[in-house]
């Protein structure tokens, strides 16, 4: 037998089989083996697990957006408003057409005061998931707004047929007539809400507020005022307040509402100023002991508080004491302290400190109003001249800035320069965001002139606005009173009363047309099928009224329906239809 010579192996021959050998054999095949392992799960992942993710995606995002408006929402509610402001947002840029995304958005603009809140309250009115809550919270952010009464009308229908026995709904009813005027069925609206449910404190608090506008009345709105005076509930604060206005009180129902509203565990510094105003009035003798006792507890307090102090302080005549709760370095570090100041120092009549601390470097006023109150000291001080430039100053500082043009006009008004502050009206029109606003403060203005004037701006402002119903019957009221295309306005009115037959403005449109064509008659015939309560009408509503049953020979009852009534209140020409 020959030795094997490990020299004389070949190298191409295979090695002996062994342990070594054996492992390397398994590395490899345990390589191959992961190789195509990893390739069959990303195989699986690339047609089974991508699709199902593609597919969960979607919900995920749904979750995420409806976890955050469910947030925002209970965030709004906690009156949390900033904090519900960002959560809001963020469910909005993930998602903006979702139902659950418009409600809380629309419900914080709602209480921002911020007109866009309509906009979203109508993307949720036609969406599915449309709730009668939601109706709800529409109507209330329409309230006041006469042009789009018509949508508030068939969400209020929707909800009456739905929940008849609502006394929410009925709440609701009763705002919507007052907003439209019509307090008679406003008062029967009210006292069905408060029939319903006497526990909502809502529509007791909503009742009472007005049964206390009347004197015949006065007596039962305040008992049921003080019912949620007596009892802890969400309106009792609100009640409290309310009952603090009211004259007459005992010493009993002072000490009562001081206790309350100081001891209130909600409390704000609105609520403490109540309660030091009833303290005040109580022991007029200790009123210097009183403010000075307050000055110290706000001037420490600072902030949004002291500025509410001062500007309470100024309102009731007492600016010595806004002086010594905000001394002028700590005004001057504030912008609305620094406006408490000056307001007290103006009130005071101490014109040469109010420019002394206007010419300040770095006072913490914008450049339109620091010239406004410039010029006003000039003109208290005699400089004429120097007004005019500062007068000057201020409008030229504004523009580009409607807050603060709307400011400068405003002022301007108060101080007598309603040329320029017309000026400035004008000037807003032009801008679509700022020209309603702009036109209502013209018409304001229009209304201590002559009655043409107020026609001549209702008509630019229904070529501006042709479908606003308000603008509509305003115009077509004026252009009739003033003689003018009485048969046109008259067909517009007539249309009016068709679309909202239960507004008295709009049928008084319509009568009045009707005396101008001589036709009593028909006049007369326009009020039927109304209950008003004409004692808390409107005063011009009376006078028409009263001409129309004196042009059908109804001389009593026309005598009565003026009694009491302020002619002086009237425009010339509805004082003509009611000279007899």
């Amino acid at each position: 037998m020959n030795d094997i010579n490990p020299e004389n192996t070949s190298p191409t021959e295979p090695q002996p089989s062994g342990p070594s050998g054996n492992r390397f054999a398994f590395r490899i095949l345990f390589l191959w083996l992961s190789a195509h392992t990893l390739l069959v799960v990303l195989t699986f992942c690339a047609l089974v697990l991508l699709p199902a993710g593609f597919l969960l995606y979607p919900r995920i995002i749904d979750w995420r957006v409806h976890s955050l408006a469910a947030k925002a929402l209970e965030q709004a509610e906690n009156k949390e408003w900033a904090a519900a402001f960002t959560t809001a947002r963020a469910a909005y840029l993930l998602k903006q057409s979702d139902p659950a995304v418009l409600r809380p958005v629309a419900t914080i603009l709602t209480h921002n005061g911020d007109p866009a809140a309509l906009e979203f309250w109508e993307l949720l009115l036609n969406s599915s998931a449309v709730t009668l809550e939601d109706r709800r919270n529409y109507i209330e952010s329409c309230l006041g707004k006469q042009s789009i009464v018509s949508k508030v009308d068939d969400q209020l229908r929707f909800l009456m047929e739905k929940e008849p026995n609502s006394s929410r709904n009925w709440l609701l009813s009763a705002k919507v007539n007052e907003a439209n005027g019509d307090s008679a069925k406003m008062m029967v609206c009210a006292r069905r809400a408060h029939e319903i449910d006497p526990k909502d404190s809502d529509a007791t608090l909503y009742l009472a507020s007005q049964l206390l506008k009347l004197p015949d009345s006065h007596s039962e709105g305040f008992d049921l005022l003080w019912t949620l005076v007596a009892e802890p509930g969400k309106n009792n604060l609100a009640a409290c307040l309310m009952a603090a206005k009211q004259k007459d009180l005992t010493d009993a129902q002072m000490d009562q509402l001081i206790q309350l509203l100081k001891s209130e565990a909600h409390a704000t510094v609105t609520h403490k100023l109540a309660a030091l105003d009833l303290e005040v009035r109580k022991k007029p003798d200790q009123a210097g002991p009183l403010l000075d006792a307050a000055v110290k507890v706000y001037r420490d307090a600072g902030g949004d508080s002291l500025r509410e102090f001062g500007t309470w302080l100024n309102v009731h005549g007492a600016s010595s004491w806004t002086l010594a709760a905000i001394p002028s370095d700590v005004a001057k570090s504030n912008r609305s302290l620094f406006l408490v100041y000056l307001d007290a120092l103006m009130a005071m009549k101490k014109w040469s400190e109010v420019d002394a601390a206007v010419s300040e470097r770095s006072v913490p006023l914008e450049a339109s109003i620091m010239e406004l109150v410039r010029a006003t000291c000039a003109m208290e001080l005699g400089n004429k001249d120097d007004a005019i430039v500062h007068w000057r100053s201020a409008q030229s500082a504004a523009v580009g800035s409607p807050e603060q043009e709307f400011y400068v006009a405003k002022y301007a008004r108060r101080y007598g320069r309603d040329s320029q502050a017309e000026s400035i009206y004008r000037s807003l029109t032009v801008n679509p965001s700022t020209a309603r606003p702009a036109y209502m403060e013209l018409l304001g203005m229009a209304f201590s002139s002559e009655t043409p004037e107020v026609r001549k701006i209702l008509g630019e402002m229904l070529a501006r606005w042709p479908k606003d119903t308000a603008i509509q019957n305003d115009y077509a009221y004026y252009s009739i009173l003033l003689n003018e295309d009485v048969e046109q306005n008259r067909d517009a009115a007539i249309q009016l009363v068709n679309q909202f037959p239960s507004f008295l403005s709009h049928r008084s449109t319509l009568a009045l047309a009707f005396l101008r064509l001589q036709k009593p008659d028909a006049a007369l015939d326009v009020y039927k099928g109304l209950d008003v309560k004409w004692e808390l009408s409107p005063v011009r509503f009376r006078a028409i009224y009263a001409a129309v049953l004196m042009a059908n020979d109804r001389k009593e009852e026309a005598a009565h329906m003026l009694t009491g009534v302020r002619t002086d209140s009237l425009r010339p020409e509805e004082q003509v239809l009611i000279k007899f």
